[in-house]
């Protein structure tokens, strides 16, 4: 484990292999096994792969996975995008390239985020709990985990915004 990768959470620096492992574990609960050795490969500096699931289904993976700060970054950049493109020109045909493209970007880095909301969460429950293992570890399971009743709403509310903005065209 490369320590320097762990520079903006000093906490996680000082954490045996073996606690890290389980706090991870807390927080990410389902599909653990598959994500541990990835975040393994990104704590000795590895690059990984880019995520297909992230590709397909990108802000319903960030709300499945209780990234919600960054799926309100991602929505705003993508209304602030499809403004300037609908309305400054007038012109849509670039915008199936710049989504593909967005697409490819973001299942690149997916793993990555999901990396770094993991240290961060882990940092803050060490925080909180002043480096108690196992405090921690409750409050990882609290925050963690996914929601897929999130993923639902999340859908529900992009079917009738376009059926609200497809009645007002």
């Amino acid at each position: 484990m490369d320590s320097s990768v762990f520079s903006k959470w000093p906490k996680i620096a000082e954490l045996s292999p073996e606690n890290l492992a389980t706090l991870r574990e807390a927080y990410i609960q389902k599909n653990a096994s598959k994500y541990l050795p990835i975040m393994a490969k990104i704590d000795s500096g590895s690059t990984v792969r880019g995520s297909l699931v992230a590709f397909f289904f990108g802000i319903f993976w960030l709300v499945y996975r209780k990234l919600y700060r960054n799926t309100g970054a991602l929505l705003y950049a993508a209304f602030i995008i499809i403004c300037i493109f609908f309305g400054a020109s007038g012109y849509d045909g670039i915008l199936n390239p710049l989504c593909f493209g967005a697409n490819v970007v973001f299942a690149i880095m997916a793993r990555k985020l999901y990396w770094q909301t993991t240290c961060q969460e882990i940092s803050n429950a060490l925080s909180a709990t002043d480096n108690d293992i196992e405090k921690a570890k409750t409050i990882l399971l609290n925050r963690g985990g996914v929601n897929v009743a999130a993923v639902l709403i999340t859908l529900a509310a992009i079917v009738i915004f376009i059926f609200c903005v497809g009645l007002t065209v």
